[in-house]
């Protein structure tokens, strides 16, 4: 992902001097690698689990074991929520809907080994539909320790005013 140092270096201090906040949103037209630089930062964070020894920046390679655990989705403490496959259609449905949302619930109740973070990436936030917005609000207004939520937006000012007062808005 190219253009995004500055952001890079801001969140990777953040994090190593223990002041990340718990939620993100990083905002920005499609397709400019959003995700992509949400779930690099998700590496940097799984592969750094002590804050204070962690590097400046996102260097970790893309065939980590962990980064391709991240990628195929079956890391424990990475959750991506994004619309779901209807099986009746076979295409994706049209609205990340409250029974996906419901899902970050049973995340955060499971137990990280070490002193790790749980993260929950949600792509894009603008597909919930309202029900699964204040689902995941209710989560923002009450973060377990140690969890950090990244929602990526193609649209800031479409989300909940709620929902965007309790994260940090990257754009």
């Amino acid at each position: 992902v190219l253009g995004h140092k500055a952001i890079e270096s801001a969140l990777a201090n953040a994090y190593r001097s223990g002041k990340l906040h718990h939620a993100l949103i990083f905002s920005g037209l499609q397709g400019i690698g959003k995700a992509t630089f949400a779930f690099q930062f998700a590496r940097h964070i799984i592969a750094n689990p002590d804050p204070h020894s962690a590097p400046a920046g996102f260097g970790e390679a893309a065939d980590h074991a962990q980064a391709r655990q991240i990628a195929s989705g079956a890391h424990p403490q990475v959750l991506h929520l994004t619309r779901p496959l209807d099986s009746k259609t076979g295409k994706f449905k049209t609205q990340l809907t409250v029974e996906e949302t419901k899902r970050i619930g049973r995340f955060l109740t499971r137990t990280v080994a070490g002193n790790g973070h749980r993260i929950v990436i949600v792509d894009p936030v603008n597909d919930m539909n309202a029900n699964a917005a204040n689902a995941l609000l209710k989560n923002l207004e009450e973060p377990t320790p140690r969890t950090l939520f990244i929602l990526i937006a193609h649209s800031a000012g479409r989300l909940l005013p709620t929902i965007r007062s309790r994260c940090l808005h990257l754009r």
